[in-house]
């Protein structure tokens, strides 16, 4: 069977593929010769007289590109830079180099909570390509999941690259490679980075910069020296999280006896996972109606369920009214005013309504994958 080329084919993988070809002929696989033999003089060859040839790089290339459908090595290539990835626009001025398109891009305070995503999608944005914040928060799972940090309260719990990797998994769904620069603070290491960036920038690429939260490196000043960007603002995962988090909230001696500072910080935790939650929620509805338009019933009416019972759960419940009275961060409170326990327990009856409409929503997503599954003769 003749190979496909991908949407977006990479020239790397090609040459990693090729050279798989030829170590497969070397080391006596025969897993190579069917390719091999749409060489001239291969075609009437034994399996054993392939794997004894001499063939060397060149002809492991110019092999695949006729397995692929393509004349030559070099066709094979020039249709791989047709359709590379488009690079975004570079402003040069006043000593500034930059990427423009994300003035009003605004993620990580109330708007596009999870900053992961919301720094892949900003960088997609940019570079014309058709990937909204919903669709990598529904093709990563981010959407869909809930972490909570046992036994303290952390506020990073709900962090794309902590627990389940959703960062990784909606990068991995991207047409880009991404490179990876490991700095812990050592100077080679930054330099190293630093120089990555500048170059990633001059050739069209926004460049993600990563700590205790995401934001974007759009340009730099000064010949590089200065990066400038956009910066944003072990966990118990899903139902788990949830009956903790519920339960933790109900339980009005744990709050007695913590200290004030602890108190503060944990009611910080607890709006910014709440924010994050709602955020996500919302999220789901957006890209499970999204994709139900790209399949047939009964699999889109399960999706179309599925969304309906999100966004019960956003609007009728996490948003039953503004998410900041529910959850309030400590600085939002008035003078005076405390986080009581009765605000602890409606907040925890809320999210015990949600998690109740959430396992439905779930349900009807096992549904839509089991007949996407089906054999269409035996669809409902």
């Amino acid at each position: 069977m003749a190979r496909v080329l991908p949407t977006r084919p990479s020239a790397e993988a090609l040459r990693k593929e090729a050279k798989a070809l030829l170590a497969a002929q070397r080391s006596g696989d025969p897993s190579c010769c069917e390719t091999l033999r749409l060489l001239h003089g291969f075609e009437s060859a034994s399996d054993a007289d392939i794997l004894s040839a001499d063939v060397n790089l060149a002809k492991a290339q110019f092999a695949l590109a006729l397995d692929y459908g393509f004349s030559s090595w070099p066709d094979l290539m020039r249709q791989v830079e047709a359709a590379a990835p488009p690079r975004a626009q570079v402003v040069r001025e006043n000593g500034r180099v930059f990427i423009p398109g994300l003035e009003d891009y605004g993620f990580g305070a109330g708007d596009r909570e999870n900053t992961v995503i919301a720094s892949l999608a900003g960088a997609m944005r940019v570079m014309g390509e058709d990937y909204s914040y919903a669709d990598l928060m529904g093709i990563s799972g981010a959407a869909f999941r809930l972490q909570f940090h046992q036994p303290e309260w952390c506020p990073s719990s709900p962090h794309a690259d902590c627990g389940f990797p959703c960062g990784e998994t909606a990068a991995n769904a991207l047409p880009y490679e991404f490179v990876n620069h490991w700095v812990r603070k050592d100077p080679d290491l930054f330099e190293k980075a630093r120089s990555a960036a500048v170059a990633s920038i001059d050739a069209g690429l926004p460049a993600i910069i990563s700590s205790q939260e995401t934001g974007l490196i759009l340009g730099y000043a000064d010949g590089g020296k200065t990066l400038l960007g956009r910066p944003p603002y072990a966990r118990d995962s899903g139902f788990n999280a949830y009956g903790l988090w519920i339960e933790q909230l109900r339980d009005a001696r744990r709050w007695e006896a913590m200290e004030e500072t602890e108190r503060s910080g944990a009611q910080h935790a607890n709006g910014h996972i709440y924010y994050c939650l709602v955020d996500a929620r919302h999220s789901a509805v957006q890209y499970l109606e999204t994709i139900a338009a790209e399949f047939d019933a009964p699999v889109a009416a399960h999706l179309r369920r599925a969304a309906d019972l999100y966004r019960e759960i956003a609007e009728t419940h996490l948003c039953r009214e503004c998410p900041t009275n529910i959850a309030p961060m400590p600085y939002m409170m008035k003078e005076g005013e405390v986080w009581t326990q009765g605000m602890r327990d409606a907040q925890a009856a809320i999210l015990d309504e949600a998690q109740k409409i959430e396992r439905r929503a779930l349900a009807e997503i096992d549904r839509a994958l089991a007949a996407m599954e089906q054999p269409e003769s035996e669809e409902q």
